[in-house]
């Protein structure tokens, strides 16, 4: 028995495991809570919301299992399974927009209208690029550069004062 282990201990058990715990037991009374309301309302529920909660926590669960096994064994796990351990944890927070992407529509559309902007302000440079390689518009696209405008020096003045 030492401090430092009972302090080791405290802290995996905080920072890891308990937040681990709360997110599976919340997300299986969202589930059930989820399918009471269905119930109630003739199944007319969206779903659109629990599939989301459930697919990031089971893309969460996937990715820390692993981190949590190995935490007795932290002193005996090899550089590469840490690099994997942490890769996993890169995973799991990469995955959350392909799991946005599947199961919200609202963020599909607006996926959708970012993108074809996005295009939009590409796309004449590239027809004109388009045009210059297959020799439709001999001339190539230079921009004009503007010379500043000349400030108006206002009227003239015919007399000049010299000091005194």
């Amino acid at each position: 028995f030492t401090w430092i282990g009972l302090y080791n201990s405290i802290f995996i058990l905080i920072c890891l495991i308990l937040p681990f715990i709360l997110i599976v037991v919340t997300s299986i009374i969202l589930l059930v809570v989820a399918k009471k309301a269905a119930a109630r309302h003739d199944g007319s529920l969206r779903w659109e919301g629990v599939f989301t909660v459930l697919l990031t926590v089971l893309m969460f669960v996937f990715t820390q299992v692993p981190s949590i096994l190995m935490i007795p064994f932290h002193q005996k796990v090899s550089k590469a399974v840490s690099r994997g351990l942490i890769h996993l944890q890169f995973f799991n927070i990469m995955s959350n927009f392909f799991v946005y992407s599947l199961t919200v529509k609202s963020f599909r559309k607006f996926l959708k209208l970012k993108m074809s902007q996005m295009f939009s302000l590409l796309t004449p440079c590239v027809n004109s690029r388009k045009e210059q390689v297959q020799g439709t518009n001999p001339r190539p696209v230079r921009l004009q550069r503007k010379e500043p405008p000349v400030p108006d020096a206002g009227p003239a003045t015919t007399s000049h004062t010299t000091p005194s």
